[in-house]
């Protein structure tokens, strides 16, 4: 098979014609915009006012094993993919041994052992910063070849796979000119070794229906997206050299997103893929001073820079990094800041081989994959319960179409000790085999107890559509080529940073904004923000894949478990709370008040030294009614000066409880023509909310009984409750219902009315 036709499309376009028309004619055969033609005339110019683009004498090189058919494919398909391939060790068979150890900076950095006390930061918990990598192509200025003037910047071969299959050593500024992935040459075995004269990102553009203007989707993704983070604490962007922080500055400066809270990184090597969330590093405190660390897992074989990456980051930056001997990704990992962790059992299969990490020996001049040992499960889980401070672990089972990955940021989202937002298919997906296994995971879940020994609460997410507005596929090979979901999102303090799939004046742009309302009210008091991430998702990822949270220096949490949805009335209800803290906060603050208040009631809660804990009383004999809804919030103080809420969305978002798990209200300007069950929404039910309408034409006592299929009474919102004449809506805040089928029987003076409803 020729090598031409498996090149992504990401590695063809970065070409540019000044004049030849060789060059034009190459650029009209690969259908380049007149405005990626002329940003990269602009880069070519600046290359050549540098006096920086000279001929230069290209080397000829061969890969070091010839490469059959299959193994070509995967080669390709492994330079720019999320999902984990059959690597490059394999294809090229590099001799395998162990890495000297490095007399450098990054040692003095590395913990040989695991310190006592450690607690892994959850992504909710707050940061300091987010951790960026930028997509961009490595050009080079091919000014003649076989004879033809071109003077253009073509797209080189850079990775560190690409680099392995060419023996070529890393950080020199070279990469690899292919001529067939131009369609200069039939010659599967032609390349040469050149220099990197310059870096750029090129995509499809976006036409803004409304304004007429075009963006690039890298950018537009990738500059709102820091945009969003800056909001929030400091954006760390990696990028491939000092040239690009001006062009994103200058860029985002240009779209009204002028860049004030960041950090730029530069990476020798340049990068082999943007997907941060499975190569960044893993932040944990432990000590009693809650000291910042970090773990530093092994990214899977054939990324070496990206693998590299974290570890110069951290020495540079002044942290302690311990090095974990287990293959995964920061996307399959998941936890509650406390005791538990998650991840899918996609994490056994990734490390039962021997194929460790590919890199370059300098001494040797040589290309080399390092031993890794296998585990077994119960190693690996060992393993993940020390390096992480767990102590138990979650595995769910992996999904089928989910892009290739298996991780469980595709369906799964922890905001708290207790609530997870989960993917919510209705019944019409039941074909997929993923909607099973969602089932199936839910129900795994929902059999374990939490941290404070309850329940989890489990908030359905809703669907997405396609981009003309119509339902996801039921087919799972159709459904694997575009995965989509509003959970590959990323937590960012006070704001919830998630992918959609349109954009205003497109078919799809009404059903993502209705859902965006829908999220506001599962997750009250965060700061929504949509991303258009249709570039990302086919590669099995969104905007979670492409992000990593960086933990506060200063750790400050809290420990409490809320009182939230409906509880038996009283007067008094006493709150407990637990202040870890490195010295930035001393006392705890309770701030609560009743619905209809405009502020905030505030209590300083009392410390028990014995138990080391605070205790604090929601307490009004007077104020506190049955119809009334509470709302509070825990502030960590240091003196008067907040330093952190729980939840951490406060003051806007807060923990609320109730008295009447239903309300009925008449709905006036309506005649009723019977005595029945008029509807049931939403039906199926999600996040335990249900509406009833009911019709009553006699007056007298109505009662409202919910069945489960078994026939046993599970719930009485109504009972023998006087009604009018009237159509009457009936609201139940916090239906407490294991999913399955329901019966709902209405008893009026007119007889029994019936329907039904399914839990999910």
């Amino acid at each position: 098979m020729k090598l031409s036709k498996l090149i992504p499309t990401i590695l063809i376009t970065g070409i540019l014609a000044i004049a030849s028309l060789p060059a034009q004619q190459l650029l009209e055969k690969k259908q380049i915009s007149p405005e990626k033609q002329k940003y990269y005339q602009q880069l070519l110019q600046e290359e050549k006012a540098k006096g920086e683009l000279q001929s230069f004498k290209m080397q000829r090189v061969q890969p070091i094993k010839e490469l059959k058919k299959d193994e070509v494919q995967e080669f390709i398909k492994a330079l720019n993919s999320r999902k984990r391939h059959k690597m490059t060790p394999n294809l090229i068979n590099l001799p395998v041994k162990e890495e000297s150890e490095k007399k450098n900076a990054i040692l003095q950095e590395e913990l040989k052992t695991l310190p006592e006390k450690i607690r892994f930061v959850a992504e909710f918990e707050e940061s300091q910063a987010v951790l960026v990598s930028i997509p961009s192509v490595p050009l080079y200025y091919l000014e003649e070849y076989n004879g033809v003037e071109y003077n253009i910047l073509i797209p080189l071969l850079a990775s560190s796979q690409a680099l392995a299959v060419f023996g070529v050593e890393p950080g020199k500024g070279l990469g690899i000119f292919y001529p067939v992935m131009l369609g200069l040459s039939n010659d599967d075995e032609e390349a040469y070794v050149v220099p990197i004269y310059t870096w750029a990102v090129e995509f499809e553009l976006y036409k803004d229906p409304e304004t007429g203007k075009t963006d690039d989707n890298v950018a537009y993704i990738w500059t709102n997206l820091i945009n969003a983070i800056q909001k929030e604490c400091t954006a760390w962007i990696r990028i491939s050299n000092l040239r690009d922080s001006t062009v994103v500055k200058e860029y985002m400066a240009a779209k009204g997103m002028e860049l004030t809270n960041y950090k730029f990184f530069t990476d020798i090597n340049g990068e082999d893929a943007f997907w941060v969330r499975d190569w960044g590093p893993l932040g944990f405190y432990y000590g009693d001073e809650q000291k910042l660390a970090f773990v530093d897992a092994h990214y899977y074989p054939g990324r070496a820079f990206d693998d590299e990456f974290p570890k110069v980051l951290l020495a540079e930056q002044g942290y302690d990094h311990y090095n974990l001997p287990v293959q995964m990704e920061g996307g399959n990992i998941m936890n509650d800041g406390y005791k538990y962790g998650t991840y899918s059992d996609v994490i056994y299969g990734n490390n039962t081989g021997n194929e460790g990490q590919i890199y370059y020996d300098k001494e040797m001049k040589q290309w080399f994959q390092k031993p890794f040992t296998p585990l077994t499960k119960a190693q690996l889980d060992a393993k993940m319960k020390e390096a992480f401070g767990f102590e138990d672990v979650i595995v769910p089972k992996h999904l089928i179409s989910d892009g290739g990955t298996g991780h469980i940021d595709l369906w799964i989202k922890q905001f708290d000790e207790e609530t997870m937002l989960i993917a919510n298919m209705p019944e019409k997906y039941s074909s997929l085999t993923d909607y099973k296994i969602i089932q199936k995971n839910r129900a795994m879940i929902a059999a374990k107890e939490t941290a404070f020994g309850t329940k989890y609460r489990f908030l359905n997410a809703p669907m997405p559509r396609l981009d003309n507005g119509s339902d996801m596929p039921v087919n799972d090979s159709l459904y694997n080529n575009d995965p989509r979901g509003y959970l590959n999102g990323v937590i960012v303090n006070k704001s919830y940073i998630y992918p959609t799939f349109s954009r205003k004046g497109e078919q799809n742009y009404k059903h993502d904004s209705t859902n965006n309302e829908i999220l506001k009210e599962l997750l009250p008091g965060y700061n929504l923000v949509p991303i258009d991430s249709r570039y990302l998702t086919p590669g099995g990822g969104a905007l979670h894949c492409i992000t990593m949270q960086i933990p506060a220096d200063k750790a400050i949490t809290i420990r409490h478990k809320p009182i939230r949805g409906f509880v038996p009335f009283s007067n008094t209800f006493e709150l407990e709370a637990k202040l870890i803290s490195n010295i930035d906060a001393d006392n705890l603050v309770l701030r609560w008040k009743t619905h209809d208040m405009k502020s905030f009631r505030e209590q300083a809660m009392e410390f028990d030294e014995e138990n080391n804990k605070y205790i604090g009383k929601i307490e009004d004999t007077y104020l506190i009614t049955e119809d009334d809804k509470i709302e509070y919030y825990i502030a960590a103080c240091k003196g008067d000066e907040v330093r952190k809420c729980h939840p951490i969305t406060a003051p806007n978002g807060y923990h609320t409880f109730f008295f009447k798990n239903s309300s009925v209200d008449q709905l006036y300007g309506f005649e009723p023509k019977k005595s029945e069950i008029a509807s049931i929404y939403p039906n199926p039910v999600i996040n335990r909310y249900l509406n009833i309408i009911i019709e009553n034409e006699n007056p007298g006592n109505i009662s409202l009984e919910i069945y489960d299929i078994l026939g046993n009474l599970v719930m009485t919102p109504i009972k023998e409750k006087y009604f009018n004449s009237g159509v009457f809506t009936v609201d139940i805040k916090d239906i407490k219902l294991i999913p399955g089928n329901y019966l709902i029987k209405m008893k009026s003076p007119k007889g029994i009315s019936m329907s039904s409803f399914i839990v999910e």
